[in-house]
């Protein structure tokens, strides 16, 4: 499964006693959790049995490379002196430390880690080092301005690319590592907020400011495969995750209040179908609108910020919300928008 490269939330006070939640993140197989604290960071398993803890200070910044969570690349929020905004930590678990730390100018706005590569972004910048005890600088990459330090990195060896915002609001640049070519796509008119890579790495999926839509690009070529509707009005997108196999997308939308889970179907041969305008078969003639695809089934979720991942099989997902709390959904057509609630579990 690839998730979104980044899914960070805004800061907001835990409603009890606990810390507020700073920050969620899934594992790329979604298997896992890491939730950014203001007193530390934590990680789960999605059934949220806890893999590994660290306080000492608020995190705002914490992914996972796999599941197990031997390795968690976090940034701190810089409340603590020991956890600035401008440096990188990576913990071992099995050794209950930081065995890496990288420190920079300015503020750490997102990172992304793979079992080969190190990246770092700062605000108009990709910092690329080996990931090893003691990294090596490979390469820098000039970006536009990035405030939400997006970046999306691909854990597949045969197509190492990486992807990120360009000069121009809307638009992405897609790397090869490598090869050090690749694509520039005008993807959306506004900034984009969002960015996710299938698990093969051929597919991106992107939003944008306005959150109306989410467009489907070939990784290789920048073509355009499809357009997503999520809704009509403006909305915040806080996550974007491919199944597996990438025949279906999950996005996570706010609206203050609740959060809402859609699920796309990216196939023609996904028993579960996206709905249509009345006016789809007419799309050549009008508006874009009227081609583009609504989601197959919704989840509304109590906690108003939340992350997603697909589970096991594309007909089960998690969501995992700043209320503390992970709800495990399940494709059924005969059930209200689709989809039906498993579980319910606390993880603070």
């Amino acid at each position: 499964m690839a998730a979104a490269a980044g899914s960070p939330v805004a800061r907001r006070s835990s409603d009890g006693e606990g810390p507020a939640v700073q920050y969620l993140s899934f594992s790329d197989d979604g298997g896992a959790f890491a939730a950014g604290l203001s007193t530390g960071f934590s990680v789960h398993e999605s059934t949220t049995k806890k893999l590994g803890a660290s306080a000492g200070g608020g995190v705002y910044i914490c992914k996972l490379i796999e599941s197990n969570a031997e390795y968690v690349t976090f940034v701190g929020d810089g409340t603590s002196p020991h956890r600035p905004k401008n440096k990188v930590l990576i913990w071992k678990k099995s050794e209950n430390d930081v065995i890496i730390e990288l420190a920079f100018r300015s503020d750490v706005l997102g990172v992304a880690v793979s079992k080969e590569r190190i990246v770092v972004v700062t605000m108009t910048q990709l910092n690329i080092y080996t990931f090893e005890r003691e990294p090596k600088p490979i390469t820098t990459i000039d970006t536009g301005k990035n405030p939400k330090g997006l970046c999306v990195l691909s854990k597949n060896r045969s197509r190492p690319i990486i992807a990120f915002p360009s000069r121009d609001d809307g638009s992405l640049q897609i790397t090869d590592l490598v090869r050090s070519d690749g694509v520039t796509i005008a993807a959306h008119s506004n900034a984009l907020v969002c960015l996710a890579l299938s698990a093969d790495a051929r597919q991106i999926a992107t939003a944008s400011l306005k959150g109306t839509c989410i467009r489907l690009f070939d990784a290789s070529t920048g073509d355009l495969l499809k357009e997503l509707r999520r809704g009509s009005d403006q909305a915040s997108i806080r996550c974007l995750a491919f199944s597996p196999d990438a025949s279906r997308l999950l996005v996570s939308s706010d609206k203050r209040t609740h959060s809402t889970i859609h699920m796309f179907s990216l196939t023609k041969d996904d028993g579960s179908k996206n709905r249509h305008s009345k006016l789809y078969g007419l799309r050549g003639l009008l508006p874009t609108v009227f081609s583009s695809e609504w989601s197959s089934c919704q989840y509304r979720c109590p906690s108003p910020l939340s992350i997603c991942a697909f589970g096991p099989n594309r007909d089960t997902f998690s969501v995992v919300g700043t209320n503390g709390m992970v709800y495990v959904c399940m494709v059924d057509s005969e059930a209200k928008g689709g989809c039906r609630l498993l579980t319910t579990s606390g993880f603070l």
